[in-house]
């Protein structure tokens, strides 16, 4: 089988995060009563989740380019604005953004692009501060495969934990990335669990 040569684009999260924020409420999204959850889709880009209603849509948050210069055809933040301020940025919360690949890629290619996604990991620790980055999973989200990287750094004195989902579909990459403080992790993680678990593309 021929092996792809599509280079993944990684991108950090919180250092990108806008302080400036311009709330998206009712904007291709609702709330369920029921469950107290709200769902936000994307007809362009193609995919759906659902969140906590602690956090706001946000499209003042942003990431930053990847170590090829190249920039997110789209990004939305889902931020907990009463959560905590880091280098003067929210950094509680979640943040999606789509990259336009030069080619479209079968799923059964995808784990072909391990090897070139590692090689790229040295440039996202030397992004960020006082980094630890763990070792690069394969995963699958609602049937949309890539990987998923977990790691710690410092945003102005705060430590951050923080996990990203590189997500490919087609001639789509999918970053799907929760981060929170890390003394409120644990309280935070789960919530944010709940919609990568909720993160569907069509």
């Amino acid at each position: 089988m021929r092996r792809c040569k599509v280079v993944v684009l990684v991108v950090a999260l919180a250092v990108g995060l806008a302080v400036t924020l311009a709330s998206l409420a009712g904007c291709g999204s609702s709330t369920s009563t029921k469950t107290a959850v709200k769902t936000y889709s994307n007809s362009q880009y193609g995919f759906s989740l659902q969140y906590d209603p602690r956090f706001s849509e946000n499209n003042g948050a942003s990431a930053q380019s990847g170590p090829a210069g190249a920039s997110a055809a789209f990004n939305m933040g889902f931020l907990d604005e009463k959560g905590t301020i880091a280098d003067k940025k929210y950094v509680d919360g979640m943040l999606i953004a789509v990259y336009q690949l030069k080619q479209s890629i079968a799923p059964e290619q995808v784990p072909q692009l391990k090897s070139q996604l590692e090689a790229l990991m040295p440039q996202l620790k030397a992004g960020l501060q006082d980094a630890t980055l763990s070792a690069l999973e394969s995963t699958t989200v609602n049937g949309t495969p890539g990987f998923k990287l977990d790691y710690t750094y410092t945003s102005g004195g705060t430590g951050l934990q923080a996990t990203t989902y590189f997500l490919i579909k087609g001639d789509k990459e999918y970053q799907l990335t929760i981060q929170g403080a890390a003394d409120k992790w644990s309280q935070l993680q789960p919530l944010m669990a709940k919609t990568v678990s909720s993160f569907t593309v069509k």
